[in-house]
C-alpha cells in the first residue's frame, strides 16, 4: 500500500484553493482531475469538488481522522488514514488504488469574471449646458472612465450676497458604488448682488481646483467663446450622462 509524497507544511503558504489529482488509473482513474475548494464544510473540515462531476474530497471525522476522495459520494474512493492534514502527513492510503501512489498538484482555482459591460469600448459621459443668453455653455466630460463618470455632476448657484467671489466646492454623497460626486460652483456677483462670472471663468476656475479637475475637463459648447455671463440667480444642475464601459467603483470593503 503506497503512501503519497509528503510535502512540508513549512513549503505551504496559505490554503488550497484548487487540486489536481493525477496518476490514477484503471477505476480510480475517474478520481483524476482539478478539484475547487467548495463553500461547504463537512465535519468542519473543507471539502474540494472536482469540476464537472460529483467526485469530491472531504474528511470523516473519526477516530481515525481520515480523509477520502469520493466517487460521486458514494462510500468507495481513495482513503488515506492517520492523517491530521490531508494529503501531506498521510501515512496510507486504502485498497481502491492499490500500489499506485496519487499525486497531488497545488493549482490556482479559476479567475474571476469581472463585469466590463460586454467589453464594449469606453465611453465617457458628459454634459453641456444650455443656458440663456450668448456665449456661456460649456461641456463637462467626465475623467473617471466609463459608467464611472455617470456618478458626477455640475451645480451653478448664484453667489447672492453682494462682492461674492467665484468659487469651486466638490461634495460627495453615499459610499462604495453608490457614491456620487457633485462640482458646485458658486458664481462671483458685484455690489449689486448680480452674477458677473462669465463661462471663461468658471471654466478656468474649475480646472485650478485640484479636486474638481479630477472629475471633469472643460470645453466651450460649439459656437461658444466662454465672453457670456452665467444668468443672473442661477440655480441648476446637471448629470453626466453617456457613459459606457469601464469597472464600477469598489466597493468599501470585501468579505470573503
Amino acid at each position: 500500500m503506497a503512501a503519497p509524497d509528503i510535502i512540508g507544511l513549512a513549503d505551504i503558504s496559505g490554503p488550497w484553493p484548487a487540486i489536481v489529482v493525477s496518476g490514477l488509473t484503471g477505476g480510480s482513474a475517474a478520481l483524476n482531475g482539478t478539484y475547487l475548494v467548495a463553500g461547504e464544510v463537512l465535519q468542519e473540515k473543507p471539502v474540494w469538488r472536482k469540476a464537472g462531476s460529483a467526485h469530491f474530497i472531504w474528511g470523516d471525522y473519526d477516530e481515525a481522522r481520515t480523509w477520502r476522495i469520493d466517487f460521486d459520494g458514494a462510500t468507495e474512493g481513495v482513503a488515506a488514514s492517520n492523517s491530521t492534514e490531508w494529503p501531506w502527513t498521510s501515512t496510507s492510503w486504502g485498497d481502491y488504488v492499490g500500489a499506485q501512489v496519487p499525486v497531488f498538484t497545488r493549482a490556482m482555482a479559476p479567475p474571476v469574471s469581472v463585469d466590463v459591460d460586454g467589453g464594449a469600448a469606453t465611453v465617457q459621459a458628459t454634459a453641456t449646458t444650455a443656458l440663456a443668453g450668448a456665449n456661456n455653455d460649456l461641456v463637462f466630460t467626465a475623467v473617471p472612465a466609463g459608467r464611472l463618470g455617470n456618478a458626477v455632476a455640475i451645480f451653478y448657484v448664484d453667489g447672492d450676497d453682494p462682492n461674492a467671489a467665484l468659487d469651486v466646492s466638490i461634495y460627495k454623497f453615499g459610499n462604495g458604488q453608490d457614491a456620487t460626486w457633485r462640482v458646485e460652483v458658486v458664481m462671483a456677483t458685484d455690489g449689486a448682488g448680480v452674477v458677473t462670472s462669465t463661462a471663461a471663468q468658471v471654466k478656468a476656475a474649475i480646472e485650478a481646483h485640484a479636486e474638481a479637475s479630477e472629475l471633469v475637463t472643460v470645453a466651450h459648447a460649439p459656437g461658444n467663446d466662454g465672453s457670456g455671463t452665467i444668468p443672473d440667480d442661477i440655480e441648476e444642475g446637471w448629470t453626466l450622462t453617456g457613459g459606457l464601459g469601464g469597472l464600477p467603483f469598489p466597493p468599501d470593503s470585501v468579505t470573503l
